[in-house]
């Protein structure tokens, strides 16, 4: 039921053999005007999928809990992959062109420094782990 949701909030989802690689971030192609039409769709889709799951308690109106991690994993990994394919500079750019504005701009940078820095932090927590399991 969640995927037919989430298919229907999406205009494609990329599926892999697993679902850690999915990812709903498809610009037609790789023009900045369309890379940042596709990232502003892929968080607008997270950001309705949260609201859904806040306004339902019970999220057996979703979907079963695997359903709805798959789909949150599957959103997640779509803005993963703008902020992989979207520059800094791009982003400046999208704004002097209009394609963002600077609230856009703003949530952009934000999310994509907090995301470096917790997959910092987890690179180097594994590290630390693979380390203390050598010993």
């Amino acid at each position: 039921m969640l995927f037919s949701a989430l298919v229907s909030t999406a205009h494609c989802i990329i599926i892999s053999p697993m679902e850690q690689t999915a990812h709903t971030f498809t610009p037609q192609d790789s023009s900045l005007a369309e890379r940042i039409r596709a990232y502003l769709r892929v968080a607008t889709d997270l950001s309705h999928f949260n609201e859904r799951r806040k306004q339902h308690h019970h999220d057996e109106w979703l979907g079963d809990k695997e359903d709805i991690a798959i789909a949150q994993q599957i959103l997640q990994n779509g803005l993963s992959e703008a902020y992989r394919q979207i520059t800094d500079k791009d982003v400046a750019q999208a704004h002097q062109e209009g394609l963002m504005t600077a609230d856009e701009v703003r949530v952009f940078l934000q999310e994509k420094r907090a995301r470096e820095i917790r997959n910092r932090r987890e690179e180097s927590e594994q590290l630390s782990q693979n380390h203390t399991l050598r010993r």
